[in-house]
């Protein structure tokens, strides 16, 4: 300055929060929205279903009251954003994952079981995703901290999502299997979608 005189000059950068998208209003998605809130995400949640998608159920978040497959091919997502998939239904989250997987996404997660890891894998190669693709899918969702129950594995996925926020290493979603672990025609069968019973409840193995 030209008195000789100086000036301090404090800058605090202010970032606005992540997006958590919510795909599924079941019992997990529940705990997880609330303690998602409640670490700095704004949360969206979307699910078709009215009886299970209420303001009671999930306060202060966004809700979408949409087939959630359609709702992610109308909707904008940035590299910013996180998604975790936990619907009701299996061949739901399939389409969901197959909608998701090549959008620029910061996180993606499905809870699940390995069995039902190793069968998306499956379909998803035979629609055509890479290797590469499918492991930035991950699942099982959550850190592996032996959570049982909604409120434990909303904690093991929130510990997921923080961990990427902070920028720490987390496991890799999905490492392909050695050749020889398939055997003749398993992919064939899985690509074909015949896989044992109907769609289950919300699982986990986190």
């Amino acid at each position: 300055m030209c008195c000789c005189g100086e000036m301090a000059v404090f800058i605090e950068v202010v970032t606005p929060a992540p997006r958590l998208i919510v795909l599924g209003a079941g019992y997990v998605a529940k705990p997880v929205a609330s303690l998602a809130a409640r670490c700095g995400f704004q949360v969206t949640v979307v699910d078709e279903r009215p009886e299970w998608l209420t303001p009671e159920r999930f306060p202060g978040a966004r809700l979408e009251l949409r087939d959630p497959v359609a709702w992610v091919g109308a909707a904008r997502v940035g590299p910013e954003d996180y998604a975790v998939v936990m619907t009701h239904d299996h061949a739901l989250d399939q389409r969901i994952v197959q909608a998701l997987l090549r959008r620029p996404l910061k996180y993606l997660g499905m809870i699940g079981s390995t069995p039902k890891q190793r069968k998306f894998a499956l379909r998803l190669k035979a629609r055509g995703f890479s290797d590469d693709e499918i492991a930035r899918l991950h699942t099982p969702l959550g850190s592996p901290i032996g959570a049982d129950g909604p409120e434990e594995i909303a904690v093991s996925v929130l510990c997921e999502l923080i961990a990427v926020r902070r920028g720490r290493a987390i496991e890799p979603g999905w490492v392909p299997p050695a050749r020889a672990a398939t055997g003749p025609g398993d992919e064939a069968r899985e690509a074909a979608g015949r896989h044992g019973g109907p769609p289950d409840r919300e699982e986990v193995s986190r």
